[in-house]
This record gives structure tokens, sequence and C-alpha cells, in this order.
């Protein structure tokens, strides 16, 4: 039972330190109006706080309301020094005439990350909001968004202590209330974005986006 308990323990404080983030994915970092996004649009982008990710998107509008995209990178889990490929999807929907003047859409997604101790499966659902910022020079947007997070995690307790407790995988969940926001701004041929992400702790999250179609 003291094995049991230590090993489940291990488990609930590696989910306590990976809640922090919108997992394995980018923060919004653009319009909630889909019409006027690009066909193809291509970016890459970092997220920093208690778990790391390094990665690309692409996103593809499927028509004036809906989008849809990929994710692929790397997650750094600053706890334990451990890292794993990550990969996921997601989509994006315009939701006409719920606010004046300020475009609103629904985010939902999924992710997945392996790690040399630990697996993750990730699902996140947000209602995101946005608009213009009034500028001499360029055209600016605003963007946040509210929602929940969920995270679970199977963890590999015999491969971190080197022991065996006769069951070597245990696992956890986790449901946290999730917002970010930030700003987007033309630069270049693409636009950049950087915002904050809080999921029980806050992140920092920056990309660049360039349109192909």
């Amino acid at each position: 039972m003291k094995k049991l308990a230590l090993a489940l323990a291990v488990s609930g404080a590696i989910m306590s330190s990976t809640a922090s983030a919108e997992v394995f994915g980018f923060a919004f970092g653009r319009s909630a109006n889909v019409a006027n996004y690009t066909n193809l649009s291509v970016e890459g982008g970092i997220q920093v706080g208690d778990l790391d990710f390094y990665g690309a998107r692409a996103t593809y509008k499927l028509n004036q309301q809906l989008a849809v995209y990929g994710d692929l990178g790397l997650a750094d889990y600053d706890f334990n020094g451990d890292d794993g490929f990550a990969f996921g999807g997601g989509l994006i929907y315009t939701l006409d005439g719920v606010l004046p003047e300020i475009d609103t859409a629904l985010n939902g997604s999924f992710h997945m990350s392996s790690g040399d101790y630990v697996d993750f499966t990730a699902f996140s659902v947000r209602a995101v909001f946005s608009d213009d910022i009034p500028t001499q020079n360029v055209t600016m947007n605003w963007y946040g968004s509210v929602g929940l997070e969920y995270l679970s995690a199977d963890v590999d307790v015999c491969d971190v202590y080197g022991v065996n407790f006769g069951r070597c995988t245990y696992s956890d969940s986790d449901t946290e209330l999730a917002f970010g926001g930030g700003v987007v701004l033309p630069l270049g041929p693409g636009e950049a974005y950087g915002g904050l992400e809080y999921v029980d702790d806050m992140m920092l999250a920056v990309g660049y986006r360039v349109g192909l179609q």
C-alpha cells in the first residue's frame, strides 16, 4: 500500500505541474472572424510556462465560418526534464450576431504527447473574441478566450524510479478553467501575435503567421 500511495502521489504531482498549460498547442492568436482568414496559413510559435511548447501549425479555411488546423511540435516538461513529441488539431467556428461589433467563435481542440515517463491527452473548448484596435498606421487586433481544459496523464512510475511496484502505469486527470488574450499586428509578409494564457498558472505565448493562399 505504501508503494501504491507513492506511485499515486507521483502521478498527482505531475498533473499539478502540467495543469498550467494550454497544452501541446498554441495560443489562439488571431481574429475570431474566419471570413478574414486566408485559405491556407502556416505559423510557428512557442509557449513558455510549467510546460513549454515549440512547434508549427497549418490552418485551412473550409468556408466563411469554419476553419480547421493541425499542430506539430515538441513539449518540454519542466517538472522532470522530460520532453516529448506532440501533435493534434482543432477547429474554429465563427458565431454570427452574438455580441455587437465583436467577433465571436468557438474553438475546440484535441492534442496528444508522449514522453519517456508520461503520456498526455488534452481536450480544450473555448469561446474566443476579437476586434480591431484603432491605430494611425496599421490595423491591429486584440483577441481573448475563455473555456475549459481537460488533461489526462498515464505515468510510467517504474521507469521513473527503477522499481517494480507491481503495477507500473497510473492514470490521473484534471479539468481547469482557462482564459487568455493578446494582440495581433501586421509584420512583413504576415502577422505576429503575443499574449498570455492562464490555466492554473500563467504562460507567455508568441508566434508568427504567413498566409499561403
